[in-house]
């Protein structure tokens, strides 16, 4: 899986990172910079933005949220329980220095659930 998909940086501007929620079919992405996951950028968080008056070229830099859900391991049934629990739809596996090893998709969790993950 090519995780760069789900991936932005800082400097990404507000436009670059919505394309890239397009291309990636979800309504996230990771803000990573240095190697590590430091924050995630939503749909949600873009059209506040721009409610309150951002540009769509300036960097996402302070637009994003610094604060994220995530699993240490690809544990499905603990993501089938925050997909239930708190709506999340995508979500980091990262390892102990914040770098991102995995992503869990809805189709994952789906997949899951479809060969009785949920018994």
């Amino acid at each position: 899986m090519d995780l760069s998909m789900y991936c932005v940086t800082p400097r990404y501007t507000l436009r670059e990172a919505l394309d890239q929620i397009t291309e990636s079919k979800n309504r996230n992405v990771f803000v990573v910079e240095g190697g590590r996951v430091v924050g995630i950028l939503s749909q949600g968080d873009a059209v506040r933005a721009l409610c309150r008056g951002a540009d769509l070229l300036q960097p996402i830099e302070g637009l994003y949220s610094p604060t994220f859900i995530y699993l240490r391991e690809r544990d499905m049934a603990a993501a089938r329980d925050l997909v239930k629990e708190k709506g999340v739809t995508l979500i980091p596996v990262i390892d102990e220095a914040f770098g991102l090893v995995d992503v869990i998709t809805p189709a994952d969790v789906i997949s899951y659930l479809e060969e009785g993950g949920d018994e």
